[in-house]
């Protein structure tokens, strides 16, 4: 199988190596490659610039299988959103590629702590616009599967929230016992691997822990990994508040063994409190 990826990130470094390590052939472009980086091909791409598209197109061979999208939309008003443009640059240059585009939660409205399936009410934010006009440019090609991602947690990530956690106050928008919605780097590789095996996994998909904690609980987690205690103070700003559903995708990928935020895997059937709390 050929896999393109567009947006080389840390999401998209971690898929491209997990699902090159299970066979597939890949490739992938970004705007500021890393030389060291070896194991497979990595060009140097804006895939916002149709022009970048199309000498990426000259290097990449025509008979992709998919095209996974990890790439961030633009939030500056004067810059166009560059994942619309790369979408159609992939039909032209790609055309029986499926394209797998990772969205984000961030795209729903606040819910007072309440639960949000895919058909939960949106945001009106610049931010939630800008991924759902990507979503909706990806939604009218054959295939697609959107996965719209919570906070992304790994080891590398949590290393660099460490680094930032510095003072003894923490400073956070709107109440810190909001919900965290997070989902584990490990689970997005799994269910990558699946979808690019089976086609039939197509639409649009929450993919998110099971069992959300609070952005309090999350802070102090990170705080005694550096051995600190640390105060959480939540300000005036609007923070939305709500717990994401992903049973629809669990559904379809029942042999996924989920994890928890230490990246510990989760026991088949496994059962949390309502409100659960980090040991």
């Amino acid at each position: 199988m050929n896999i393109l990826i567009l947006g080389y990130g840390q999401l998209g470094a971690a898929v491209g190596l997990a699902l090159s390590g299970r066979g597939a052939q890949i490739f992938a472009a970004c705007r500021s490659p890393n030389p060291e980086q070896t194991i497979f091909p990595v060009f140097q791409a804006d895939v916002g610039k149709e022009m970048d598209m199309e000498k990426l197109a000259e290097k990449v061979p025509a008979d992709i299988d998919q095209v996974i999208i990890t790439a961030y939309p633009a939030l500056r008003p004067d810059i166009p959103n560059p994942i619309p443009t790369c979408i159609r640059s992939c039909t032209r240059h790609w055309p029986r590629a499926r394209i797998i585009y990772t969205s984000s939660t961030q795209v729903y409205a606040d819910a007072h702590g309440l639960w949000l399936d895919e058909y939960g009410e949106l945001s009106n934010s610049s931010l939630a616009r800008a991924f759902l006009d990507a979503e909706n440019a990806a939604l009218d090609l054959p295939n697609t599967l959107i996965l719209r991602l919570g906070q992304i947690v790994s080891k590398q990530r949590v290393a660099q929230m460490k680094a930032r956690i510095s003072e003894d106050e923490v400073l956070v928008p709107g109440s810190p016992n909001r919900w965290l919605n997070y989902i584990h780097e490990i689970d997005i590789v799994s269910t990558m691997h699946l979808a690019c095996e089976d086609n039939s996994i197509r639409g649009c998909y929450n993919l998110t822990t099971e069992f959300p904690i609070s952005v309090s609980d999350w802070l102090h987690y990170i705080a005694t990994l550096n051995h600190r205690l640390i105060k959480i103070i939540g300000d005036e700003r609007y923070a939305p508040n709500r717990r994401i559903d992903s049973s629809r995708i669990r559904t379809l990928c029942p042999n996924i063994r989920w994890h928890n935020l230490q990246g510990v895997p989760l026991p088949q059937h496994f059962s949390e409190p309502s409100s659960p709390t980090l040991s």
